[in-house]
């Protein structure tokens, strides 16, 4: 379910491009489209912690400024982890 919603999102593409697509790695176009998809997410229930439900998991933008250099994120406010 969580799949289908993020590959719904404008930018969103195949990831490995050459392979079985990922349930849990997504490739966006830009910084905007993948804000876009995070924003979806955290307004759902999802974001809620909730006592008595596990949580669901966690999310980490990794992000490549330049060549060599890597910048990974997690985003604390998407699920309830």
């Amino acid at each position: 379910m969580f799949a289908t919603i993020i590959r719904a999102q404008p930018g969103c593409s195949q990831f490995p491009e050459d392979g079985v697509p990922s349930d849990c790695a997504f490739a966006f176009d830009n910084l905007q489209n993948m804000a876009n998809a995070l924003g979806i997410l955290a307004t759902n229930a999802w974001s809620k912690r909730i006592n008595g439900v596990n949580d669901v998991g966690r999310v980490y933008s990794i992000l490549i400024p330049k060549k060599g250099k890597l910048d990974v994120v997690e985003e604390f406010y998407v699920f309830n982890a």
